[in-house]
């Protein structure tokens, strides 16, 4: 049975910014009595001290002596079961012993559930209320009778994250300007463009941890949110590929038009492309999106575990498939596909995505030095592939090491990271830019050769050059114009100038 807090006349309020709702915790607290020194993690193995938040618009008071129970670490419903301690003591701030309390305090124990409120962003705060007595579960409740609400991602934005889609997105996109004219032959083409997907796939495997935070989550929601993300735009540009091969076919070396491939290409299904061979959709580029969704339908089913949990038994599961396919070397396309290594970029992901929101990535010189020589590392041994098997599997893990230290750097550098508007802008129109660049790559090769003529080394420079810019332009385009109001059509929310008007109309 849970006890309300008792004395909550005579408290010693302890407010600290930690990591609730996605938001990294931090090391800063503020009492009553002055700057308090301690550990300030919501939730986790070691042991809590004294305890309070304000993070991501929300705001609770309490003395925590001990990790919440698993189960119940719950953002989702903005409630955390805690053991507690309320501290009697009248002394001038609080110590950050390693007990978490100071030898003038007066530990009085008891355990409630610490409710949070949302505060107005802007709302100016007078001295803070003495915590309110919390009731806890009637006696004889399951505690897993609380139900866990669908988390609302209101997370922060991280700069670092949208750069780094950027950087992956400019990667793929500089990659197939050189290839739509030459070809693949050289080596640094067609690794740096998957250099590129392996980084995508590592930023969504942390994204999903970071968005999904610390417990369970409501499944249903979060492949809600994931489809409305990425599916609208993805019909549009398989629907106008399917078009463009259904008509024109002389325009596609290989893409070949057929009812069964467009279908299963909608639904993400993974199959054989006819007369191609490999297991590609129609449009091509949407094989890296038949891995998210793979990705997120695993994750989905993992949601009743909390976060590291959920992270032990993907991978467990990702890296048995991979093992399965290097034993086995299946030759059919589909086995191919589910039994690469390419999923393992995911795995890394949402270890690094554990470590953020366990506070792990917290600034220091020489570990920036570090992961910085890492990634350099990584970037030479991802071109020593020579297409045998050994070498494959050591690119890929140069890839996936140079990915994974770019964002492990960008994060532990996020606080110092100046502000880069088209940087930022790109990122936000990365999706947009990797579905769209093939079309405007195409019409520029065709426009270029019909004016120019001439292939020589120069004109393959400057037509790559030209694509890059158009697709770029292009790409911000369909972001602002087509895939925003989509999303926000699909996700009922309202432009943030209608839906203020709106509130100043329904206050009048």
């Amino acid at each position: 049975m849970l006890m309300p807090m008792s004395k909550p006349g005579s408290r010693h309020l302890v407010e600290a910014l930690v990591g609730i709702g996605g938001v990294p915790a931090q090391r800063h607290l503020l009492g009553t009595g002055g700057p308090v020194q301690g550990l300030t993690r919501l939730a986790g193995r070691k042991p809590q001290v004294e305890f309070g938040f304000q993070a991501a618009g929300l705001r609770g008071w309490g003395l925590c002596s001990r990790s919440a129970p698993k189960a119940l670490q719950s953002e989702v419903s903005l409630q955390v079961l805690c053991n507690c301690l309320l501290s009697s003591g009248q002394s001038n701030g609080l110590a950050g012993q390693k007990n978490g309390l100071s030898q003038s305090t007066t530990p009085a124990p008891a355990r409630a559930i610490l409710h949070v409120r949302r505060l107005q962003p802007d709302s100016q705060e007078g001295p803070r209320p003495a915590p309110r007595p919390l009731a806890g579960p009637a006696q004889g409740e399951n505690r897993r009778s609380i139900r866990l609400q669908p988390r609302k991602t209101n997370v922060k934005k991280l700069y670092s994250v949208q750069y780094l889609r950027a950087c992956a997105a400019l990667l793929v996109l500089v990659a197939h300007s050189f290839s739509y004219q030459i070809g693949t032959d050289r080596l640094i083409i067609p690794i740096s463009g998957h250099a590129g997907v392996v980084l995508f796939f590592i930023i969504s495997g942390f994204i999903m941890v970071y968005i999904s935070g610390k417990g369970p989550f409501h499944a249903p929601t979060f492949l809600k949110r994931r489809a409305i993300r990425i599916v609208p735009l993805y019909w549009l540009f398989t629907s106008m590929a399917a078009l463009a091969a259904a008509l024109m076919p002389n325009l596609f070396q290989t893409t070949v038009f057929t009812w069964s491939h467009f279908f299963q290409s909608l639904f993400f299904i993974v199959h054989e492309a006819p007369e191609k061979g490999g297991a590609s959709p129609l449009l091509s580029l949407g094989w890296t999106l038949n891995y998210e969704v793979y990705f997120y339908i695993l994750f989905a089913l993992a949601a009743f575990l909390a976060v590291t949990s959920r992270a032990l038994v993907l991978t467990v599961f990702f890296v048995a498939m991979w093992v399965a396919g290097l034993l086995t070397a299946p030759a059919d396309p589909v086995l191919q596909f589910y039994l690469g290594a390419n999923p393992l970029a995911f795995v890394v992901g949402m270890w690094i995505g554990w470590l953020h929101l366990n506070g792990r990535l917290t600034y220091d010189a020489r570990r920036a030095r570090i992961l910085g020589f890492a990634a350099l590392a990584g970037a030479v041994l991802a071109f020593v592939d020579d297409g045998t098997l050994l070498l494959v599997q050591i690119s890929f893990a140069g890839q996936v090491v140079w990915a994974a230290g770019l964002l492990l750097l960008g994060l532990i550098l996020e606080p110092k990271l100046k502000h880069w508007r088209l940087l930022e802008q790109l990122g936000d129109a990365s999706y947009s830019l990797y579905l769209s660049h093939i079309f405007v790559i195409g019409v520029v090769v065709f426009l270029a050769r019909r004016i120019i003529g001439s292939e020589g080394a120069l004109t393959v420079i400057l037509i790559a050059m030209a694509s890059i810019v158009a697709a770029c332009i292009a790409s911000l385009l369909i972001h602002g114009l087509i895939e925003k109001p989509m999303l926000r059509a699909l996700s009922g929310k309202r432009k943030p100038g209608k839906a203020m008007a709106a509130q100043a109309a329904g206050s009048k």
